[in-house]
């Protein structure tokens, strides 16, 4: 979503934004306070993150975080995490280099799955990379690289947690790609039995 910086009349910090919906409850602009860690506005400038303090009127992207429910009327209680994305792929890139310098391998998962333990979730790497899997705690999703999962097997380290992350968002692509092809395929089969 796009909106612009603006304070409110206490001077907290908002984003001033419209849609279709707010169109028809005849409300053209709706004001949503930042979240918390919205406190700056991040850029590149020379393969650097800067950051500058938050500025009236600029143009911003940013999503709605849901931060609990109201307790009589259960609305959402939303803030405005502001977003930049050329700043989250670069930093994202830069973590999976240093994850490949510092010697992680590179590799994809296989398939996901859930142990009968009462829904640890196992990230399945394939066979032939003869790497163990990684699992995600069953309540707190947690990732971690041994089982059962505790303290001593949680990835701590922030380039393999951000390499992971990006494994599961190319499985997430391969399996929307494989279901896509699925479809075509029993969409145009004939059997020749007319």
């Amino acid at each position: 979503m796009k909106g612009i910086l603006t304070r409110n009349e206490d001077g907290i910090w908002v984003v001033k934004w419209s849609d279709l919906h707010s169109f028809g409850y005849e409300t053209h602009w709706p004001f949503t306070e930042l979240s918390t860690e919205s406190n700056s506005i991040r850029y590149l400038k020379d393969n650097l993150v800067m950051y500058k303090p938050l500025e009236e009127g600029v143009e911003v992207e940013f999503e709605m975080v849901t931060s609990g429910y109201h307790e009589t009327n259960l609305t959402p209680i939303n803030s405005a995490k502001l977003i930049f994305p050329e700043v989250d792929e670069f930093e994202k890139e830069e973590y999976i280099k240093e994850y490949v310098k510092n010697g992680g391998g590179l590799w994809s998962f296989d398939n996901i799955s859930i142990i009968r333990d009462g829904g640890t979730i196992i990230l399945i790497r394939p066979p032939q990379s003869k790497l163990n899997p990684f699992y995600l705690h069953k309540d707190y999703f947690t990732l971690h690289d041994g089982y059962p999962t505790t303290d001593d097997n949680l990835v701590r380290d922030k380039p393999t947690q951000i390499y992971v992350l990006d494994r599961l968002q190319k499985y997430k692509r391969d399996c929307e790609h494989s279901l896509k092809e699925v479809n075509r395929v029993i969409e145009k089969i004939r059997f020749g039995l007319d």
